[in-house]
């Protein structure tokens, strides 16, 4: 189970709730049909259209460190797969 799902779980579990959750990943950035994502430890980041233009403009592919926030997922949607709104992309 990868740490995001594990973290809204324990979130859901105690009566909390993680929307827009900002938080540091590094991973792989990669292109698929278009749209960026980036691979973290078997879950996957989708970057999401609100993201400014200016930053996604300025993407390129491989490991990157980013701030972002993590949209919130009803409980029954779990599935490794997030998407993310990029704050900023930090130096690694």
């Amino acid at each position: 189970m990868g740490k995001v799902k594990k973290i809204q779980e324990e979130v859901r579990n105690n009566g909390f709730s993680a929307k827009n959750a900002e938080v540091t990943i590094v991973g792989q950035l990669v292109k698929n049909e278009n749209a960026w994502q980036v691979n973290v430890n078997g879950e996957t980041f989708i970057v999401s259209s609100d993201t400014p233009s200016e930053i996604v403009k300025s993407l390129n592919t491989g490991k990157i460190k980013l701030k972002v926030f993590v949209k919130d997922k009803e409980d029954n949607h779990l599935n490794g797969t997030w998407d993310i709104r990029i704050v900023e992309v930090l130096k690694s």
